[in-house]
């Protein structure tokens, strides 16, 4: 029984084996089928062109996205702004019989022996239609200034410091105010334009004149036109018995723009190499394609050209045999040039027969005559030569 049972079993696993290798067989079969259909699949000269036209338009445009994320392209733009100054202020009065209130306020007449000090408000107002990143620095000097009657000459003059570069930045955002205090003492400075003029016993105008000064600047890849620089001035008159305070604000009351200039920023590397590689695949199927549609209008070659020509001027005079002339036992006559077979043919009155032996490369134009054959036999090789010629001439 166990015998048996071997002999069942190898006979088992030989009909397994056997059947494992009809299996993979056929599957090799089945792949070679495959293999040699896809062989002697033919794609036609149409399709072509459609596959190519169709991978160059999806490579182009998934390169196009691929720059379009990895490239962003800022235009040059203009931003308008607006400027605006103003100013506030009030002259303290020494104690007096006169003034109840401790202070007057702006646009009078003041005695300037009661003043005990100016209080001056500068305020500051700046606005723009797009929110922007810049930075702005300020100060505040009194220029005290000595001069003859008519202020063209100068005799004393010196500056001080009451506020000095403050920094401030514009964020995100697209309105910035300033409002500053100062306190001028009067008695202070009146005091030297006095002991100037005493001492050297001159005769002038002497004026002390506030200034608010203002600068900005505008971020990396803006070109500023910015009115950088202004300011808004308050003139305090000095050495004088009656006093009135003028302001100046033309040089801060003004509305401009800011270029911003056109910039090319690079995101992602990555994106950048797909959008090479993609372009490239892109530029290579169009290449194909137009090398396809070339094949539409082939290039004629000399020898064409000269076929066409003889067979245009002298269509009347020529006949077009399909037939391959009969050379045999004929007495051959070789013509070098159409214009001799042209002679042979007015003197014989008879047709000049043309036959195209072989295309674009050789054909025969003869005159028969019973047995004699005037013969002139056109090469493309011939041609060639001839239009070298020509060309070196």
């Amino acid at each position: 029984m166990d015998k048996k049972r071997e002999v069942k079993e190898t006979i088992d696993e030989s009909n397994l084996k056997t059947e494992s290798k009809q299996k993979k067989k056929a599957e090799i079969k089945k792949l070679n089928l495959k293999f040699k259909f896809m062989k002697d699949t033919y794609i036609g000269y149409g399709t072509r062109i459609i596959i190519l036209a169709i991978l160059f338009c999806v490579l182009f445009t998934v390169s196009f996205l691929f720059v379009s994320n990895f490239l962003t392209i800022d235009d040059e733009k203009v931003v308008n702004y607006r400027e605006n100054g103003s100013l506030d202020y009030k002259v303290y009065l020494k104690p007096n019989e006169f003034y109840e209130q401790p202070y007057l306020g702006r646009d009078m007449l003041y005695v300037a022996s009661l003043i005990k000090n100016i209080d001056l408000n500068f305020n500051y107002q700046f606005m723009i239609s797009e929110t922007k990143n810049l930075d702005f620095n300020y100060s505040i000097v009194a220029n005290l200034k000595i001069t003859d009657q008519s202020e063209a000459n100068v005799y004393y003059q010196k500056e001080y410091t009451l506020l000095n570069n403050k920094e401030a930045k514009l964020t995100a955002k697209n309105q910035y105010a300033i409002s500053e205090n100062v306190s001028i003492d009067y008695d202070y400075y009146n005091q030297i334009a006095n002991n100037f003029k005493t001492s050297y016993g001159v005769d002038g105008v002497s004026n002390l004149t506030i200034y608010l000064k203002i600068n900005k600047n505008v971020m990396e890849n803006e070109t500023s036109i910015l009115n950088n620089g202004n300011s808004m001035s308050v003139k305090i008159p000095l050495s004088q018995k009656a006093l009135n305070i003028s302001f100046d604000d033309s040089g801060i009351n003004t509305t401009n723009n800011i270029v911003t200039k056109k910039s090319v920023t690079f995101n992602n590397a990555l994106f950048a190499i797909l959008a090479v590689v993609f372009f490239i695949g892109a530029v290579a199927a169009l290449l194909r394609t137009l090398e396809l549609l070339a094949l539409l209008f082939p290039k004629k070659s000399n020898y064409d050209k000269q076929v066409d020509k003889i067979l245009k001027e002298y269509d009347r005079l020529i006949v077009e045999t399909p037939t391959v002339p009969d050379l045999t036992d004929k007495n051959i006559i070789k013509i070098r040039r159409f214009e001799e077979l042209l002679d042979a043919r007015d003197n014989l009155k008879l047709p000049i027969m043309y036959h195209n032996l072989i295309n674009h490369q050789k054909c025969y134009f003869y005159i028969r005559q019973e047995d004699t054959v005037y013969l002139m036999t056109l090469k493309a090789a011939d041609a060639d030569v001839i239009d070298q010629k020509k060309n070196k001439k």
